[in-house]
């Protein structure tokens, strides 16, 4: 009898270690799950603002090539330094690429930039102070660099996505020129989604029409 009493409470002993096991095995499993749930949410967020960011990014590039193009119509009796697309006069004659020239020796210096439209056509600004930069979204769902929407403006959520300040901040910075006929434009867009992020997208100008000067 005492005997058969042991072995009775050895087994529920037994099935207590089983039972919390189980539970503990559980846990874990649930844990992993919705750690993957998370990650995969996560993941998800950061490749939809990487492809938006590409998008903007790749925008701003098309503008800045139209910018050279137009400048070739706009000032075509100088298209030797009109298709320049920094401070160029009204009539574009003579106008230099950068208003300060290097002394020999000196290294490539970077100018930033933001873009801004004025009476239908694209402009470049030196204004790239934070919210200088900022993009905002407005009730179109358009990104815009300036305009209708003010610094002090909301930031967009899950829950407001129009007329709202985006997570992005875009500009360009254009290379002091690598030869005459060349310039480096890279646009940059930054975010924040955990940590920093950022897209950075270059491309080479040239004034190729030189050659049929």
């Amino acid at each position: 009898m005492q005997l058969s009493l042991v072995n009775h409470l050895d087994r529920r002993g037994i099935s207590l270690i089983e039972i919390m096991a189980m539970i503990a095995v559980l846990g874990l499993a649930i844990a992993s799950m919705f750690s993957t749930v998370i990650g995969g949410i996560y993941f998800a967020r950061d490749s939809e603002n990487r492809i938006k960011a590409i998008n903007l990014a790749r925008e701003w590039l098309e503008w800045v090539t139209n910018l050279r193009n137009t400048n070739w119509l706009r000032f075509s009796s100088d298209q030797t330094n009109c298709w320049k697309i920094e401070n160029y006069q009204s009539t574009c004659i003579g106008a230099p690429l950068f208003a300060a020239a290097n002394s020999l020796g000196d290294s490539p210096i970077t100018k930033k930039y933001i873009l801004i439209n004025s009476n239908g056509a694209w402009y470049l600004s030196g204004s790239t102070a934070t919210t200088g930069s900022w993009l905002w979204v407005d009730n179109n769902w358009f990104y815009l660099a300036t305009g209708a929407l003010a610094p002090g403006d909301p930031l967009c959520t899950i829950s407001k996505s129009t007329n709202c300040r985006s997570p992005f901040t875009r500009e360009i910075r254009i290379l002091k020129g690598i030869t005459n006929n060349t310039i480096s434009v890279t646009s940059v867009v930054d975010w924040y989604e955990k940590r920093p992020q950022n897209v950075t997208l270059t491309t080479t100008l040239t004034n190729w029409k030189s050659k049929f000067y």
